[in-house]
């Protein structure tokens, strides 16, 4: 008998796709708007181990819940509790990488307090 996909398991799974995805957007961001002679190396490497470690932060704090009371959802309703989770998270995580692209390449940097008008 198989055994079920487990909530730990798919919160890992979350976090490790969403860390993927962010890297991803991360990386496209330097190419797409990296200025001439803009530094490489370790100091492109700090940043981006910086940028890993903050989406990680991120990630995870936003698996507790599923971790947390994950097991108090009714077996039957667990997989669709859990999927309906992940697609909100996804669709969230995808919305705000691509609205900083954009904010970057308009205003000239990540967001920050500016974009609630302070």
């Amino acid at each position: 008998m198989k055994r079920p996909f487990g909530i730990p398991a798919f919160v890992l799974a979350l976090v490790a796709l969403g860390t993927l995805t962010l890297l991803a957007y991360r990386l496209g961001l330097w190419l797409h708007y990296r200025p001439e002679g803009s530094p490489g190396g370790a100091e492109l490497a700090r940043a981006f181990w910086m940028g890993l470690r903050f989406d990680l932060k991120w990630l995870a704090t936003l698996g507790l819940p599923l971790l947390l009371f994950g097991w108090a959802v009714p077996a039957a309703a667990r997989r669709a509790v859990l999927a309906t989770y992940a697609v909100i998270l996804f669709l969230s995580l995808n919305w705000l990488a691509a609205v900083n692209h954009f904010y970057f390449g308009y205003f000239g940097g990540p967001i920050d307090p500016m974009i609630f008008g302070a």
